[in-house]
């Protein structure tokens, strides 16, 4: 069996978009999105809390976050922005802020259920590969060609609005 093609790997094809003589391509490189709607893989310590009791996978990886409108914000950068400036750039977008996974475990947990016990679990089963690695994202190019800066507190400034959108999902 041949070995596997990386003719189609995120970066391959980023190249492709930046080279592009035929768009002005851009590429954007969202961290972990939160915010508006049920924000998965967090939310579930909020569900978790409730019943007493979080399993933290991946708990010493640490990740960066952007909350969604954000991101928003910097595709709107990207688009308002003049083609020539932007075209076959690469954008992070990235609040400064980045947590330890099992961080984000406790201050959701905690702040649902003081009592909350919290435990390791060391499985990735059933897990996105991408997301069984840390992965930390500098924004400071975003910033300094977009003027592009995050509004929103980073998320763990925010857990009670993060836990009021949870309970209205």
């Amino acid at each position: 069996m041949p070995p596997p093609s990386h003719a189609c790997s995120p970066h391959n094809n980023e190249l492709r978009v930046m080279k592009s003589h035929k768009v002005h391509g851009v590429v954007t490189r969202p961290s972990f999105v939160y915010g508006k709607t049920n924000s998965g893989h967090f939310n579930s310590y909020f569900k978790q809390a409730e019943l007493g009791s979080i399993n933290v996978k991946l708990a010493d990886l640490t990740w960066s976050l952007i909350h969604v409108d954000d991101l928003a914000d910097g595709y709107v950068k990207i688009v308002e922005a003049p083609s020539n400036t932007v075209g076959g750039l690469a954008f992070n977008f990235a609040h400064e802020a980045h947590y330890k996974n099992r961080v984000i475990a406790e201050k959701f947990g905690k702040f649902v259920n003081p009592n909350v016990t919290i435990k390791d679990d060391p499985s990735t089963e059933g897990l996105f590969p991408p997301f069984c690695q840390s992965s930390v994202i500098d924004s400071t190019f975003a910033r300094d060609i977009l003027h592009w800066t995050p509004r929103h507190a980073p998320m763990l400034e925010e857990v009670e609005v993060q836990y009021a959108t949870y309970k209205a999902h």
